[in-house]
Formats: structure tokens, sequence, C-alpha cells
């Protein structure tokens, strides 16, 4: 087992981690996906007691215990469109099929019927199993392997189904299921974020990874949405893409007139300025240039959003590793760049903001507690730093 840990936690000079600081660093990135809002993650509601070295066997624990207890509760249920040769009539008649395979045989008294049934078998279900199975290979956990072992008991009855991605997007959930719904944003993350490998048959590999910038990124945004609601942000979007940056013209005739959409990370208004934050999973270096160690292209991406969103506030989001500085110092330093739009006279400021979001001593995390009570003081500290530098770009 390969633990690959997130850059951001790397110490310079340092060769080996304890169990202690690998399992403190794991509960930070657990406190990260806790407020990712691209799926449902309900680890905040227990104990860090069952902490692991392994992230992996982490995940599979949240996951088989999770789904075991839903399944316990409530088994789903669904109409599922079935299509069978059937001695009398119901839904209605597969005409095609009717034609191939009964008139031309001469089975004129069986139909080929198209019609919904209440099944247990259903497309929920069938990844459910598929993903418990994928797991159950891979992980090397007794007691993970063992709740793995009762859900798949649980869909017994449930056909064996390769299944991918794709599939989980076709299921459609009631929202009254809240439970249902975080089952399936787990087979999501482990059929979106993990692959497997054999060699002859004998070899099997099962690589999961996180896409950490896209964990930092909606880290950020769930933030945001849940504490900084208070000091009047409106309008708040992720991934806000409705502009396009030119025009395509060719021997002076308007072909297309969205050309280079235009994403940004985040985006919000606050009294009469939109915001644009664009998030930058990277450790700025400290080599004292008068760049601040931003690179070139990032502040090039951040001007063209400002002038299409004719804002005249950016930020560019940077996740800072020192955290003890945030506690001695009520105000941190402002880095900002000024650029002046020549043709409009505009002052675009884009300032740059190193955010605490790593535990102060991850080796110190007291894992008989919650998750959410060893973090209280890295959130109170995140939502004063964001909220002064809100205050500041309001003010200059």
């Amino acid at each position: 087992v390969i633990n690959l840990l997130p850059k951001i936690f790397y110490e310079r000079n340092k060769e080996y981690y304890s169990d202690t600081e690998i399992r403190g660093i794991q509960a930070n990135i657990l406190w990260w996906l806790s407020y990712c809002t691209k799926f449902k993650f309900p680890s905040t509601k227990t104990g860090l007691t069952s902490l692991k070295s392994n992230f992996f066997e982490i995940m599979v624990y949240f996951f088989s215990t999770y789904t075991r207890n839903t399944l316990n509760n409530m088994l789903h249920m669904s109409y599922e469109e079935m299509n069978s040769e059937l001695p009398f009539m119901k839904g209605r008649l597969d005409i095609n099929s009717y034609v191939k395979q009964n008139l031309a045989r001469g089975n004129w008294h069986k139909l080929y019927c198209v019609y919904e049934s209440f099944e247990f078998d259903n497309l929920f279900n069938r990844i459910i199993k598929f993903v418990s199975r994928l797991l159950m290979g891979a992980s090397a956990d007794a007691e993970n392997k063992r709740m793995l072992s009762e859900i798949i008991f649980l869909l017994d009855e449930v056909s064996d189904e390769r299944i991918t991605y794709s599939d989980c997007e076709k299921v459609k959930l009631n929202p009254l299921y809240k439970d249902l719904i975080t089952v399936l944003d787990y087979c999501k993350l482990f059929l979106s974020n993990s692959t497997t490998y054999s060699y002859k048959n004998e070899l099997k590999v099962f690589a999961f990874l996180l896409p950490m910038e896209y964990v930092f990124e909606d880290f950020i945004f769930g933030f945001i949405e849940r504490h900084l609601q208070q000091y009047g942000i409106r309008n708040l979007s992720c991934q806000k893409s409705d502009l396009y940056l030119a025009a395509l013209f060719e021997n002076e005739t308007l072909v297309n007139n969205n050309v280079f959409q235009i994403k940004h990370d985040l985006y919000f208004e606050h009294e009469d300025r939109k915001i644009v934050i664009d998030t930058k999973y990277k450790v700025l270096s400290t080599s004292g240039d008068n760049k601040h160690g931003v690179a070139q292209s990032d502040l090039y991406q951040a001007v063209s959003y400002a002038i299409r969103r004719k804002s005249n506030d950016l930020c560019l989001i940077y996740p800072e590793t020192v955290i003890s500085q945030f506690k001695s110092q009520e105000k941190m330093p402002s880095v900002k760049f000024r650029v002046t739009d020549e043709f409009s006279n505009e002052k675009i400021d884009v300032n740059i903001i190193k955010v605490p979001v790593i535990h102060d001593n991850c080796s110190n995390i007291d894992f008989s507690k919650k998750l959410e009570t060893n973090f209280e003081a890295s959130e109170a500290i995140l939502r004063d730093y964001l909220a002064l530098n809100l205050k500041l770009m309001q003010e200059s």
C-alpha cells in the first residue's frame, strides 16, 4: 500500500511521517471533503477513532458502514422498463420484436411487451452491489470486508453487472431519500476516482486518487457558502460559465459569436462589486521576488476574467501551510497586483490570498473526538480571515 499525501503538508528535510501524523493529515482531508458540495459526505457526524493509516480503507469504512445502515433501514425498489415475451398483453406491444420473433416464426400467440415493473433488481441496487464487490477485492481490512459482505448479502437477489460512472448519472432518486442520495454519491466518488489494473489475471492493483485541485476549489466554495452568507454576499456560484471571451470572424464575416468559454471557479456579488475568485492549488514560492511567487499565466487568466466580467475585484486563492502566523497577527499583510485597462482607464485589482486550510498541528489531533470538534479553531481562523479580506476589498 502506498499513500500519496497532498503536497501542501510536505515539510522540507523531513523524510519520515509517523502513523499519528499520517492519520492527522487524513483527518484534515476529511475536513475538506466535509465541505465539498459535489457529493454528500457525512463524516462530520462520526468520531475519528476508526481512522486507519490507509486513507483508502478510511473511505471504504465510511462507505460500508453508511450503506449497510441505510440498507438495513430501507431497501430501494423502483419501476424498471422490462422487455419480455409473455402469453398475455401487458403494457404496450413491441411491434418490431413481435414481427421478427413471433409472427415470422409462427409464434403469433406469444407477445413481446414493454412494461413497467416495480423491481428490487434495479440500476441503483446494481450500482451498490458492483461497487461493494469492487471494494471487497481491494480492501485488506477485516472489518471493512465484513460490512461489504453484509451489503452484498442484502443485495443477493440483485443482478451482477459491470457498472461505470455514466450509469450513476442515469439514476433518479426522490429528493426525500437523502440517505440513498448520499450512498449514490459515494458510489460516484469511487467509480470516478479509481482505476483497476490486472496482469495475466493474477496481480490486481486498485488505485484511488482524489484530484486535490478540485477538492480545494470545492472546499473553498462550500466554506464560503456555509460561513460567509452572513456578510452580505449574494449570487454565489461555482464554475460560472455564462460568458465567452471572443467572437470568431472569417474574411470579416461573423462565424461564431461565442468562442473560448470563460469558466470562473467562484463568483459572487458583495455590496456593489462583482468578485471573481480563481483557486490555485499550489504552494507559492518564498524566494522573495517581486511577484510573490504568482505565475504570469495565472495573472493573465485573472485579467481576462475581469475584462469580460466587468469586475474590478479578483482573487487568486492559494493554500497557506504556516498557520501559526494567523493566530499571532490580527491583520495579515495584503498583497495585490493593480492592472490598468488602457482602453477604459479602469483599475483592476488582483488580490493574492493565502488561506489557512490545514490544522495547526496534525500530530496533535484528538482522535477520540468528532471531526468537527477538532477543526472548530481552524474553521474560526479561516472564517475570520476570509471576512477580513472581504472587508479590505470593499474599503480599497
